[in-house]
């Protein structure tokens, strides 16, 4: 016999990354677009368990108005905000440019303008106003509605015939003194 003890180095059931063991299922921080973590397939060269690494799928799909812009430090990027978003009663959405005005079809007297303050998009509402309307100072035919919708107008009469009315009438004598 042998006088000595013979001994046999066995890798241990790991993965092992820039000097770091990772045991199975544990993620692995390979790459910020790769998402990684130790698997169960034993590598035969290192008997060492092999890492299973998929790439990082990104959503690059973004909401109407916004467009997405790729991020340098990281693996995904994300969508910004370009434009104002109305979304109007059927559901349908608009997007405005900042410093536009949009106004929405089949609403009246109502229009809308978007602007960016402090990176934060908005749409102010403007509502028109119109102007006192008395059919009955108008010329008869004359009536027309304002391009918008709103409001209406016509041409007035310059001047009019008023219905004849009596008034009592209360006489006061004046005295002249000298």
């Amino acid at each position: 016999g042998d006088c000595c003890p013979t001994f046999f180095c066995r890798p241990k059931a790991v993965c092992v990354f820039n000097g770091t063991e990772y045991w199975p299922g544990v993620k692995i921080p390979v790459d910020i677009c790769e998402d990684c973590s130790c698997g169960s397939t034993v590598d035969p060269k290192t008997g060492l368990l092999t890492p299973h690494c998929s790439p990082v799928i990104c959503n690059t799909t973004c909401s109407q108005g916004f467009i997405y812009e790729r991020d340098p430090e990281k693996c995904c990027g994300r969508c910004e905000q370009q434009r104002c978003v109305y979304t109007g009663p059927n559901s349908t959405v608009y997007t405005i440019e900042v410093g536009k005005t949009f106004i929405p079809p089949n609403e009246k007297c109502v229009k809308y303008n978007c602007t960016k303050v402090n990176n934060a998009f908005e749409l102010m509402v403007i509502m028109s106003s119109c102007p006192a309307f008395n059919p009955e100072n108008c010329i008869n035919g004359t009536v027309t509605t304002t391009p918008d919708g709103c409001c209406k107008t016509c041409e007035i009469q310059t001047c009019r015939i008023q219905k004849k009315q009596h008034l009592p009438v209360q006489y006061t004598r004046w005295q002249l003194t000298a």
